[in-house]
């Protein structure tokens, strides 16, 4: 996923030498990122709205869930495939 957003938003529309220091900033905020929101949620899970959350998930079922994520995948995945299109027919050959 990390490089899927990296092609697209980085690499052909800025080239190599800045895409560099925005693949920098990407690959560490999206490692940290997800483990700085792991850590809140797991010192807030008694929190009115961390029980919201919870009691939303366990409505539904493991694959329901599944689906969910999945969907949510194809989603992003589609949407950075039209913004590669679009920056690649802009760039200048």
């Amino acid at each position: 996923m990390h490089y899927k957003l990296y092609l697209s938003a980085c690499f052909f529309k800025f080239g190599y030498q800045k895409s560099r220091i925005l693949n920098f900033l990407l690959f560490f905020s999206f490692f940290f990122g997800i483990t700085s929101v792991v850590n809140y949620l797991f010192v807030n899970r008694e929190a009115a709205w961390a029980q919201g959350i919870k009691s939303y998930f366990q409505t539904y079922t493991d694959g329901q869930i599944l689906i969910l994520v999945i969907g949510l995948i194809i989603c992003m995945l589609t949407a950075s495939l039209i913004l590669s299109i679009k920056i690649y027919k802009n760039k200048d050959l």
